[in-house]
């Protein structure tokens, strides 16, 4: 199952899904047997997208999981944001005074939308935001947990 965040009223949606490996037959390779295609699907009230990438590795993907999972069980935010070795996609969270985390995503280089491309790194002027309760958290962390069964990570 993919990992499904959308707004309330339906006009911020962020789907993330994993479509397999982007190497299937490579072995033995760190970062070549563990390169995953995802795919995302995107609408932030004006503009809807979709773009596939080989964007994160399998353990990634875990970190990603193991951070909402984090940030579901509430406390202090240690680590606030959750990057990647490909600066596609980074995940942001800050605590609202109601509980709820905002989750901000951010969008650069292939997963920006058309017509917003960029080769610069870091212009962060991409993004939706999720204001999120803990059980919305740990839904996302299970989501992305679930998918990534299918492709676990290889050995090198």
């Amino acid at each position: 199952m993919p990992l499904l965040l959308e707004s309330p009223d339906g006009q911020q949606r962020f789907e993330l899904a994993i479509v397999g490996y982007e190497s299937p037959d490579a072995e033995g390779e760190q970062y070549d047997s563990n390169w995953l295609l995802i795919r995302i699907d995107a609408r932030d009230g004006e503009t809807a997208w979709a773009a596939e990438d080989p964007a994160l590795l399998t353990w990634e993907v875990e970190r990603l999981a193991r951070w909402l999972g984090r940030l579901a069980r509430g406390g202090r935010i240690d680590h606030p944001w959750c990057g990647f070795v490909e600066p596609n996609l980074e995940f942001r969270a800050d605590p609202l005074d109601d509980g709820r985390v905002r989750l901000r995503v951010y969008f650069e280089l292939e997963l920006r939308p058309p017509g917003r491309r960029s080769s610069v790194v870091g212009r962060r002027d991409v993004y939706l935001d999720f204001a999120l309760t803990p059980d919305q958290l740990r839904a996302a962390a299970h989501q992305i947990t679930d998918d990534l069964r299918r492709y676990p990570v290889r050995p090198w």
